[in-house]
């Protein structure tokens, strides 16, 4: 097209901020990105939910961002063996989210 403007250095479909007004959804990300993986237990003190799994679950379809979750053995206070989700953040949305906390709406 003749008229469109030429796309801006450095950015592109999968790298141009987004905003994100949501504190817990902001802090999910920050969380992720300081610390790597993370169980949900965690999550859910870090960032000030009851639920992390439904920021999670909102921030994957509003943002299409590829969050990880990976269920791992672990021996509850009981001693009964249960299964407890470690959430990541792919590497390749690395660059979105630090753009996303960047953007201010």
């Amino acid at each position: 097209m003749k008229n469109a403007r030429p796309q801006e250095s450095g950015t592109s479909a999968g790298t141009a901020p987004f905003y994100i007004d949501n504190p817990r959804e902001r802090r999910l990300l920050a969380v992720l990105l300081q610390r790597g993986e993370t169980s949900r237990h965690d999550l859910d003190g870090l960032i000030g939910a009851e639920n992390s799994p439904d920021v999670v679950m909102r921030m994957r379809r509003k943002f299409g961002l590829d969050l990880d979750m990976e269920k791992r053995k672990f021996v509850d206070r009981d001693g009964q063996q249960v299964r407890i989700g470690f959430y990541s953040l792919s590497a390749a949305d690395h660059p979105k989210a630090i753009a996303a906390l960047k953007c201010r709406g």
